[in-house]
């Protein structure tokens, strides 16, 4: 279980956005990089947008040296890297904010988190009670139904690496898969099959992807790789039983981005021996992006 624990370092009513989770248990000791390592590791946990962000947004999750954002077509991702200055800002020029958008996807249909955590966070803005959002409930993955004919698709992960599953039910068209990225000075496929999106902070990473039909020991692999069409991304399946239904499963690895600077100020990190993180701040980190940084 993920636990934010976001505290003032100012006095409240400067109207900073200060956000809090609780958990029960108590943090043990641990030097600053080893809670980072064990943070690293932890599974990336979704909040339900209860007003906290933007209304377009569903879900968000957030932590040192990055934000992402949930939407019914569209997942946003601020990235901060670098240092921060003595001052508290960070430079802009290590900030990124990378948009993967569904082409023609479907609009309205129902977004849910699954696998219910045990943490809540909570949102104090201001001295305004009226402007506090508590208990609002954590989830470690969150499912878009329907967002192509016969497909959903589902996000996961771990701190630095965000799974999203596009789950196809039998017959349904791979080829209509499509999605454009926004916010990368350039977008190549390397020798690995890897996407590879260039930033000013860096390059991060969408790994080849795979995917499988069948589950547990009838598990079976099918061939797949990315296709870049100008400024559309798709996949090309090789051969597979239409009559059954097909994961796709890329991966977006941010790591490198891990304890940058930005929206957050992380003073101090540390995991107990029930897995809990303990992360002790300020955070902006729930400002939603609605156009991507000048890169």
């Amino acid at each position: 279980m993920m636990v934010w624990i976001w505290l003032p370092a100012i006095a409240a009513f400067s109207g900073s956005m200060l956000a809090a989770a609780t958990g029960p248990s108590t943090p043990g000791n641990q030097s600053s990089g080893e809670a980072r390592a064990a943070f690293a590791s932890l599974p990336l946990s979704f909040e339900l947008n209860q007003g906290q962000t933007d209304p377009a947004v569903r879900f968000l999750a957030h932590g040192p040296g990055y934000s992402l954002f949930l939407s019914q077509d569209e997942a946003v991702m601020a990235l901060h890297s670098g240092e921060r200055s003595a001052a508290g800002m960070s430079s802009p020029g290590h900030e990124s904010v990378l948009r993967m958008r569904l082409l023609n996807a479907r609009k309205g249909g129902r977004a849910e988190g699954m696998d219910k955590l045990e943490g809540e966070s909570n949102y104090f803005i201001g001295n305004d009670p009226r402007k506090w959002r508590t208990g609002v409930p954590n989830y470690a993955r969150v499912k878009f139904a329907g967002v192509y004919p016969g497909v959903d698709l589902v996000y996961y992960g771990h701190q630095g690496r965000l799974e999203y599953d596009f789950v196809l039910q039998p017959g349904a068209d791979p080829a209509k898969l499509r999605f454009g990225i926004e916010g990368a000075n350039g977008v190549r496929i390397n020798e690995a099959g890897e996407l590879v999106l260039e930033t000013v902070a860096g390059e991060v990473a969408l790994r080849k992807p795979e995917a499988y039909q069948g589950n547990g020991a009838s598990r079976r692999r099918v061939n797949v790789s990315y296709v870049w069409r100008g400024e559309e991304i798709g996949f090309k399946v090789g051969r597979y039983r239409r009559d059954e239904g097909l994961t796709i499963d890329p991966v977006l690895i941010y790591s490198t981005y891990l304890g940058g600077s930005g929206g957050d100020i992380a003073y101090g990190i540390a995991v107990d021996i029930s897995g809990n993180a303990y992360v002790t701040g300020v955070t902006g980190s729930v400002n939603f992006p609605v156009k991507s940084a000048a890169q």
